[in-house]
């Protein structure tokens, strides 16, 4: 023996002045969003920081000149002058 049920929802219409509060706070909460990204964004831009690849290559420019090109070629995946450039000014 199967049952089934349908519900059939009724419709519910906001009053204007309810739904035009409800736009207002998604706004509202959008231009918080967007402001504080902005901040976090903005926060330390001047700051030192390393991406992973230039952290990987200047670990990799350390050591002697043969360490450095046997680093680059198994472990990195950038062109070799960057590598040695960036040995010759650490060595300076």
């Amino acid at each position: 023996m199967i049952i089934s049920y349908s519900i059939h929802p009724i419709p519910f219409i906001l009053p204007p002045m309810v739904a035009l509060r409800k736009t207002h706070l998604y706004y509202v909460a959008a231009v918080c969003l967007l402001l504080v990204s902005v901040v976090l964004r903005f926060w330390d831009l001047p700051g030192n920081s390393l991406w992973y690849d230039e952290a990987v290559v200047s670990f990799n420019s350390r050591g002697s000149l043969g360490e450095v090109i046997e680093n680059t070629r198994d472990k990195n995946s950038s062109p070799i002058l960057y590598p040695l450039v960036l040995y010759a000014v650490q060595k300076r």
